[in-house]
């Protein structure tokens, strides 16, 4: 006797299956792929900005192109990531491990970290550090981090600072302006 069987039902079976798959694996799958993209972008263009700001001829005006210029932000923005404060402070480490200060914004250095001062030769370096806010393509209302939401991150990237000149007026090193 044979045994007859149906199998005229699976190709009825085949459209709700694609789109369980593209609904429920796929999407996601290509949504929790732009993060590291974007993660990647953002790394980036963070390395170079800071790579400018130590290209400038004094520490000052290096927080004043952080302060006035928005190219970058508004860069990233389009790009699905949003910045938090940046902050930019210069780091200075001496000969032995443990000689290392940090300078805020209008701090002056002290004359012992300065090229000719008795720590040195030291080495000078801007970091610039920021909390971001990565978008994932598609949001959702609840979920996981990166599905229902954007993902934060921080980023930090230092730059050595190459411009050890002095001032002719002032007779002040420019990484102390």
């Amino acid at each position: 006797m044979k045994v007859r069987r149906n199998k005229r039902g699976n190709i009825a079976e085949l459209g709700p299956a694609f789109v369980v798959f593209i609904c429920f694996i796929f999407t996601p799958l290509i949504d929790l792929g732009f993060i590291p993209v974007r993660y990647l972008i953002a790394q980036g263009v963070i390395n170079e900005y800071v790579h400018r700001l130590s290209l400038a001829e004094k520490r000052s005006q290096s927080y004043e192109i952080l302060a006035t210029d928005n190219f970058w932000r508004q860069f990233l923005t389009q790009c699905g990531i949003t910045l938090r404060e940046p902050t930019l402070k210069l780091i200075v480490c001496g000969n032995n491990d443990s000689d290392k200060i940090s300078v805020e914004s209008g701090e002056h250095i002290a004359s012992e970290w300065l090229p000719n001062g008795s720590k040195g030769p030291c080495l000078y370096s801007m970091e610039l550090s920021v909390d971001a806010d990565i978008n994932p393509l598609y949001t959702v209302n609840n979920g996981l981090p990166g599905l229902a939401g954007p993902v934060t991150m921080k980023f930090a990237s230092r730059s050595n600072w190459e411009n050890f000149g002095r001032d002719p007026v002032t007779k002040e090193y420019y990484v102390n302006e």
